[in-house]
């Protein structure tokens, strides 16, 4: 029997996304339009019929689950970055991952549908997504209920903006990187992914993560990202 309130739901599909872990990730959909991405739905919901239609919609709304921070308990407060990440806010007037129920939600471009003989995907770009998180739910984005045109943002008012100018001359030229997924590194890195609190100190760390199948390490120094190496996981 289950408890009160207590619910249960049935992912239906998959992420498989350039984005490996949470770091690197941009905290919003939207600010890496590059970024390539699909879900692929499972067996249950691998019906053309669960996505008639959708292909006449050019964003979705993709509900999704933190599977990643499921062991991590969840707090009242947050520490939103865009507020340097000392200062708090309630929860649920953030966006953080950490969060009572784990659900996520992000608007994604629809770039084309797959219907294969044993599977369906769903191809998609610009998400903050990470690799292999379950799919909740999937809804069309409308444009005449979604778009608020007097909507107040709060502390998180502004899009955000590059902070970081890239500095690639130490690594030369990768020759199995594709120039799109070079700009999108670049535009993941100027974002600056870096925990808030770093951001106003000397910093001498090396950061590592992973995009796509190559590992990027970088450090900052002053304003400036130097790309130290991009090299294929294998």
């Amino acid at each position: 029997m289950k408890k009160q309130n207590q619910m249960v739901f049935d992912s239906v599909g998959v992420f498989l996304s350039v984005y490996k872990e949470k770091f690197g990730t941009p905290r919003q959909s939207g600010l890496v339009s590059q970024a390539q991405g699909k879900i692929v739905l499972t067996d249950k919901f691998a019906n053309a019929d669960y996505i008639s239609g959708i292909e006449s919609f050019s964003h979705l709304w993709v509900l999704f689950y933190f599977n990643q921070s499921e062991s991590i308990p969840s707090k009242r407060m947050a520490r939103p970055p865009r507020l340097g990440g000392n200062k708090k806010v309630g929860v649920f007037a953030s966006r953080t991952n950490f969060r009572p129920n784990n659900i996520g939600m992000s608007v994604v471009k629809l770039e084309r549908v797959t219907i294969n003989k044993d599977s369906i995907e769903i191809n998609v770009t610009g998400a903050d997504i990470i690799d292999q998180t379950p799919i909740l739910d999937i809804k069309p984005y409308i444009p005449y209920a979604d778009i608020i045109d007097d909507a107040a943002g709060g502390y998180a008012s502004e899009r955000p903006t590059p902070v970081l100018q890239i500095n690639d001359k130490t690594i030369g030229k990768v020759f199995s990187l594709s120039d799109s997924l070079r700009r999108m590194i670049h535009n993941v890195i100027s974002l600056d992914p870096r925990p808030a609190y770093r951001r106003d100190r000397v910093d001498e760390k090396i950061y590592g993560m992973t995009i796509g199948e190559y590992e990027v390490k970088w450090k900052v120094e002053g304003e400036e990202a130097i790309l130290l190496s991009i090299e294929p996981v294998y």
